[in-house]
């Protein structure tokens, strides 16, 4: 769990960022209605898979809508690749992939302060099975800045053609914004899915909210304490926030990627490249939380998510919640991640965390943490001995380096000890990595969930 104090090295936190309270908090509803003069791959354009009259079919893009790391998909089935429809202005319906029902074809998103609209246009790749989108292509991306103080409450604006980044042609796209700031909201506005973990103060669950069909994780913390958001591209956002007799329920959106070391586990290890984009977008997010935050020794397998893109998304209730308690060495679930001094229960920083990265990185390299044994009694004693890490030798030499800085069992002298994220920025590993890029969520990830 997060435990804050004073940053060691003079990167203390800045004023921390209030609960979302806007002064108009809505929901936006989007159509988005056809595309035209899309570029397409060659081998993408035609479905090698016949369907069930034995005809080859047809391959239309489908979309991502991506709104404050909310994330909707939307499938084309008229038109063709190159000028797809998504919604009909002769059959506007669509059908509710939660329910099985016909519906309004428009994507609602819950909206608690401005952010960028982005359409993400992939195409299926045609000799792969259908629920194996890792390979799709991505074809370009539509933005559209959403500015709530400056919308039309209640009011549809004119459909509006939006060039493609990225790739060529243009989106045809419908925005309506409904002021939402005299409702409050209350239990009855969700229907719980399952329930993740129970714990004293309250649980974590995973719900749906009924009007806009937007599946967030909520986390119940004790209503005493005053949550605080989180603005950063690589960290869920605190999108709601009610109040029942259980607690303040904090709301930020599900990813639908799953845990990035799930994914490892089923491929056993990533590509340098892939890896490396991974590593510098945890970085990124640490930086931010060991800064801005003063959040340290908090990084752990199980907060490290994928979005519906593919891009790694920090989750956790210690991300908005300030009363939250460290929980010591057992909160990071298993034993191959704490730091030396983490197992000691000496004084916590964000060199913790910078080990905890250097144990990610080798463990997606190579398939296996560097400490590891059925017994963790055992993983603690090779964690704390002298005992030199053994690496492979197909391992890079700016790999095995970055790693073994990282993993200093002395914190003081760990790589961003001293520096923090900016040190380890500058490691050799990560010289192919433009920082402005990365912020912007501009490398698109080689393995889509």
């Amino acid at each position: 769990m997060a435990k804050r104090e004073r940053s060691p090295t003079g990167y203390g936190p800045q004023p921390e960022e209030a609960i979302p309270s806007p002064s108009r908090p809505g929901i936006l509803t989007v159509v988005l209605h056809e595309g035209t003069g899309l570029s397409i791959p060659g081998s993408y354009k035609e479905d090698q898979r016949p369907d069930q009259q034995g005809l080859s079919k047809r391959n239309t893009p489908y979309a991502v809508l991506d709104y404050d790391r909310s994330q909707q998909q939307a499938d084309s089935d008229e038109g063709t690749a190159e000028d797809p429809v998504w919604v009909s202005d002769i059959v506007p319906w669509r059908l509710d992939e939660v329910t099985g029902e016909y519906r309004d074809a428009n994507w609602k998103f819950d909206v608690c302060r401005p952010a960028e609209l982005a359409i993400h246009l992939y195409l299926r790749d045609p000799h792969a099975s259908p629920c194996v989108r890792s390979q799709d292509a991505c074809i370009g991306v539509a933005r559209i800045p959403i500015d709530v103080a400056q919308a039309s409450a209640s009011e549809e604006t004119p459909s509006q053609w939006v060039d493609v980044e990225g790739g060529t042609g243009r989106l045809r796209v419908s925005i309506k914004y409904d002021d939402t700031k005299d409702k409050t909201l209350e239990a009855a506005d969700f229907i719980e899915q399952s329930k993740i973990q129970k714990g004293n103060s309250g649980y974590t669950a995973r719900v749906i909210k009924k009007d806009t069909r937007q599946r967030y994780t909520t986390r119940t913390i004790p209503a005493v304490r005053r949550p605080q958001n989180a603005d950063h591209p690589f960290i869920a956002p605190l999108t709601l926030v009610f109040q029942s007799q259980e607690g303040l329920h904090l709301l930020s959106p599900t990813m639908c990627g799953g845990y990035l070391f799930q994914h490892l586990q089923n491929q056993r290890v990533f590509s340098l490249k892939r890896a490396r984009i991974y590593a510098a977008e945890i970085l990124c997010a640490l930086e931010y939380l060991h800064e801005s935050r003063g959040i340290y020794s908090w990084l752990k397998p199980r907060n490290v998510l994928l979005d519906s893109l593919g891009h790694v998304v920090l989750c956790g209730s210690g991300l908005y919640d300030p009363g939250v308690e460290d929980d010591g060495r057992g909160g990071y679930g298993l034993p191959e991640y704490p730091a030396p001094e983490i197992l000691r229960d000496q004084n916590r920083s964000g060199a913790a965390d910078w080990w905890t990265l250097g144990i990610f990185i080798y463990e997606m390299l190579t398939g296996l943490p560097p400490f590891f044994h059925e017994n963790a009694d055992e993983i603690r004693r090779q964690i704390l001995s002298s005992d030199s890490i053994q690496f492979p030798d197909d391992l890079p030499p700016d790999a095995r380096d970055v790693i073994a800085k990282l993993l200093d069992r002395k914190p003081d002298f760990r790589l961003g000890a001293r520096g923090g994220a900016s040190e380890v920025k500058e490691h050799p590993f990560f010289a192919d990595i433009d920082c402005g890029k990365l912020k912007q969520r501009e490398y698109t990830p080689s393995f889509k969930p």
